[in-house]
């Protein structure tokens, strides 16, 4: 969500940060609740595609790359012109090798 990964984004550079709003109170308290599309599964694909949209642009018709290690993730790798799988859980490293895509080893 926003609220982990803002600062990380600003510390490292990151123009663009896609990430789950979190719903804030009156008093600007965290209520525990998301708003809209929660970044995760199917979610990222409709977030990303709404955040190109909104510049113009269209997800097959951008040269993109996704990098993920979880089958959580498998929408997003599907969406992407190409998929890397980085470390994967089972279920991923199966698909990717079914699927021909490319597999890193970092550990």
């Amino acid at each position: 969500n926003r609220v982990i990964t803002e600062l990380t984004a600003a510390h490292l550079g990151i123009e663009h940060l896609i990430a789950t709003e979190c719903e804030v109170d009156a008093e600007g308290l965290l209520t525990g609740r998301t708003l809209g599309t929660v970044n995760m599964r199917e979610g990222k694909v409709v977030r990303l595609k709404a955040w190109l949209q909104s510049r113009g642009l269209a997800l097959d018709a951008v040269d993109s790359i996704a990098y993920s290690d979880s089958i959580n993730d498998l929408a997003l790798l599907s969406a992407s012109r190409r998929a890397v799988a980085v470390d994967p859980d089972t279920r991923l490293a199966a698909i990717a090798q079914e699927r021909g895509w490319n597999v890193l080893r970092w550990r």
